[in-house]
């Protein structure tokens, strides 16, 4: 049974806000318009507003990888429907007859040495305004031997643009979103940064790396289904009072800005933990979800790279070595007797990471040096 009107737009609605969800989406969509309009192909293109540039998002299913490649490097400028589109303004679904006059169309470079080549001769389209700084173009097209677009189909791209302009507009916030999140994680790999999101009632919603490594150790913090806790009974309760606040703050019920715990280990050094709130993100069905976040720093492991001290401060592998024993507490003296030379060699050596580092105190040389190698692990 045919589907009614109402029941294909509906239908490429759904997939349209699909696609502005997951771009692996977009050439499937393309083909769907494409079929539902009775065309040959189906370009979804991205333009700057400056005309500097232009990206072709899906192109289904007449038109090779190769022959887009041709257009955005070179065609894109010469294509006579999108300039005399410009002249009609944005919004406005056209056929390829109301933007070029037919005889002008048919001198033009760009049928004679586009269009003839991927075989099309009618167009619909609309342009659909994507911020301040981009257009997007969508456009359906036939071959010459086919009959041209109708008010049927102008009617469908009709329902269709509003439905493209929110799409679009949630297809750039979504890209900026993966990508700060794709940066976050990034850094806090690159810096070794033990990380944990968990909701109020202490459920784990996220762990890095880093904080994977410490739950499977388990001497301070481990996971109860999914529930984190702390093998430290007291130091636990404080923890689960923070994580709680710092989600309630989340979710705008109070402003408690969270906090810090230490956590006791037998044989170790506490594990550092502190809380803060985290904004509200969408679940799969897009409520928010409040969640504090937890930054864990494990001083056992936490002593810098002598090769990132060594490019950071221009350090010698000596200066290097003497520098990652002082963020772990040790005396000049036990650095002597270990490293079987003098204190007076040792002392030197500190000197030159003052004078290197551009520190008085030993103290705001520690603390330098931590700050600046950002947790970075090993001895290497």
């Amino acid at each position: 049974m045919a589907q009614s009107s109402d029941e294909v737009a509906l239908g490429l609605i759904g997939k349209l806000y699909d696609a502005a969800q997951d771009d692996r989406l977009w050439p499937h969509l393309a083909q769907d318009l494409a079929a539902a309009f009775g065309s040959v192909s189906c370009t979804l293109q991205m333009r700057s507003n400056d005309g500097t540039m232009a990206t072709m998002m899906a192109a289904m299913p007449g038109v090779s990888p190769r022959l887009l490649q041709e257009y955005e490097q070179h065609y894109a400028g010469l294509d006579s429907w999108v300039r005399g589109a410009a002249r009609w303004g944005v919004g406005t679904v056209l056929l390829g007859s109301e933007v070029v006059p037919e005889a002008e169309f048919t001198r033009s470079a760009f049928f004679n040495d586009w269009c003839r080549r991927v075989g099309v001769r009618h167009l619909i389209g609309v342009a659909i305004p994507v911020g301040q700084e981009a257009t997007a173009i969508v456009g359906m097209h036939r071959p010459g031997d086919a009959d041209d677009f109708s008010g049927h189909e102008r009617d469908l791209l009709g329902q269709l643009k509003p439905h493209f302009a929110r799409a679009l507009a949630l297809h750039g916030r979504l890209a900026g979103l993966t990508l700060g999140y794709q940066a976050a994680q990034f850094g806090l790999e690159q810096i070794g940064g033990a990380v944990l999101v968990v909701d109020g009632d202490s459920n784990l919603l996220h762990a890095s790396p880093a904080a994977e490594a410490i739950l499977r150790i388990g001497d301070a913090v481990i996971l109860r289904g999914r529930q984190l806790a702390a093998r430290d009974v007291v130091a636990g309760r404080r923890l689960s009072q923070l994580i709680a606040s710092a989600a309630a703050t989340a979710a705008g019920v109070t402003a408690a800005p969270g906090g810090a715990v230490r956590l006791r280990r037998q044989g170790k050094s506490d594990l550092s933990v502190m809380v803060s709130p985290f904004r509200p993100a969408g679940d799969a069905i897009g409520a928010p979800r409040p969640a504090a976040i937890l930054m864990l720093r494990d001083p056992e492991l936490g002593t810098p790279s002598t090769l990132l001290l060594r490019d950071l401060f221009g350090l010698t592998a000596a200066e290097a070595a003497i520098a990652v024993q002082l963020t772990a507490g040790r005396t000049a003296d036990a650095m002597a007797r270990d490293g079987g030379v003098s204190v007076h060699t040792v002392r030197s050596h500190i000197r030159n990471l003052m004078a290197k580092t551009g520190t008085r105190r030993q103290g705001a040389l520690v603390a330098l040096i931590l700050g600046a190698a950002g947790g970075k692990l090993g001895q290497t």
